[in-house]
């Protein structure tokens, strides 16, 4: 098994044994399957016997879009919990975003970035800064992997969180050298957005002056006088 699907593979599993206590499971249930608690009753429901060859394709499609669906709403719910200075919440909430990602779009996709991004910054919160450099270094390796699909934003993400990780761990230096490397890519990020807004500008400008150039042309046609 290669490495990063095995790394992925130990991180799905973590969601067994990490919230097994009485205490973990209240945590748990608060933070995230209070409010996902239907939707993975529909997900892990048994499948009927489907005969037909479309019924199985449509029905494979809506458990994709049920999927993908769930990546968005864990994944809100973990950045909000953070957000909201309650990482230990967000940690459930982020493993089960880490799972549903994991369904959605297989064990070497990008947007398993995310969810790692998530559980580090929850891990930092917690003081867990050996776990918190574990997501770290399998948000690093994801991207390694999919450099072609990474965004500037995506990287940006992983240069702030790094920053964070050498700040609580003292390493000023290093902290310094990352969030450098997350305004970078933030940097890169806007300079392509700009460009759009800029073609637009230099379209909008090239209109105005053919306008202007009409207005001159209509100025110079002869004018007569009627009696």
């Amino acid at each position: 098994m290669p490495r990063h699907i095995l790394l992925v593979w130990l991180s799905l599993h973590e969601i067994i044994f990490t919230f097994s206590g009485t205490e973990h499971q209240k945590i748990d249930w608060v933070g995230i399957h209070e409010k996902i608690c239907a939707d993975l009753m529909s997900l892990r429901k048994p499948a009927p016997f489907i005969v037909s060859t479309d019924e199985r394709k449509k029905k494979k499609e809506e458990i994709q879009d049920k999927n993908v669906d769930m990546v968005s709403l864990t994944q809100l719910i973990g950045q909000k919990l953070l957000f909201q200075g309650k990482p230990e919440e967000a940690v459930p909430a982020a493993l089960q975003c880490l799972k549903f990602t994991a369904d959605a779009y297989g064990l070497a996709s990008v947007e398993l970035v995310s969810p790692y991004l998530i559980l580090a910054e929850s891990s930092i919160g917690l003081g867990r800064l050996n776990q918190a450099e574990t997501y770290l270094a399998q948000a690093q390796w994801t991207i390694l992997k999919t450099q072609h699909e990474c965004s500037n934003g995506i990287r940006s993400q992983l240069h702030r969180k790094l920053g964070l990780l050498y700040a609580a761990k003292g390493d000023y230096e290093l902290a310094l050298e990352s969030l450098a490397k997350d305004m970078m890519h933030k940097r890169q990020k806007l300079r392509k957005c700009y460009m759009p807004s800029k073609n637009i500008v230099n379209n909008a400008s090239l209109r105005m002056e053919q306008t202007r150039l009409s207005i001159i042309q209509l100025d110079q046609i002869p004018k007569f006088d009627y009696i």
